[in-house]
């Protein structure tokens, strides 16, 4: 019995496929999707105002912590600190950066309400209605480019998650991959050995009908001789 090829090269390739080949990489840590070894990180940790933020290869030190306090997304080894938006300038390109804290009251607290949902894969600026994102400039990962504000487009530079959530999802996406692909390797086995079934049985009919025919076809000829 033939098993398509197809269906058990693929079952092969996902099972001797890496489970998501992630680095160091903490909870806490907010990784591009495409590029979980890749964590929005604080320029050495320096919280000084106006230290701008930028990718970096994931490392679990405290430069990658944060953590969202309502709509402020805080720097976790100093919660005093938050990411800000340089100078409330809303326009393309503008600098993501950190800053103090500063209370609901502030005339400039817009600068630092973001919002974030989990599934979502995107950190929004509140004040432009979800009209603009923390992006990475045409989603290039070398080490120190700086993030920046941009017209929010679902592109890969602007797909967030915190480590550990996006880790599910793929872990997810694998096993549900390898349940697919196994249960049309099952179905791929019943076809084929259906397949076999009825050729034997019709192999069987052709040969019962032969040796009757032959049979006949010999009476014939005996009796003709005779």
């Amino acid at each position: 019995m033939a098993i398509p090829m197809r269906f058990t090269l693929g079952l092969v390739l996902l099972v001797a496929a890496p489970a998501g080949a992630v680095g160091e990489v903490a909870a806490d840590a907010l990784v591009l999707k495409d590029h979980p070894q890749k964590c929005l990180d604080l320029q050495e940790g320096d919280t000084t105002n106006g230290n701008t933020l930028q990718i970096w290869d994931c490392n679990g030190m405290h430069t990658q912590g944060w953590v969202f306090k309502g709509n402020r997304l805080v720097y976790k080894a100093n919660e005093s600190k938050c990411v800000d938006l340089h100078s409330g300038k809303r326009e393309n390109g503008a600098k993501v950066q950190i800053w103090d804290c500063v209370g609901t009251w502030n005339t400039q607290a817009p600068n630092q309400e973001w919002s974030y949902e989990s599934g979502e894969l995107g950190i929004y600026h509140t004040a432009s209605d979800g009209r603009k994102c923390i992006d990475l400039p045409l989603t290039d990962t070398r080490n120190g480019v700086e993030v920046q504000l941009w017209d929010c487009d679902g592109s890969p530079g602007q797909q967030w998650a915190f480590a550990n959530e996006d880790l599910e999802e793929s872990n997810t996406g694998y096993v549900v991959a390898i349940v697919l692909l196994t249960l049309a390797l099952v179905v791929s086995l019943i076809v084929n050995c259906r397949l076999c079934y009825l050729r034997r049985k019709y192999r069987t009919s052709e040969q019962v009908s032969l040796k009757a025919s032959t049979n006949v076809m010999g009476k014939v000829s005996f009796e003709n001789a005779a």
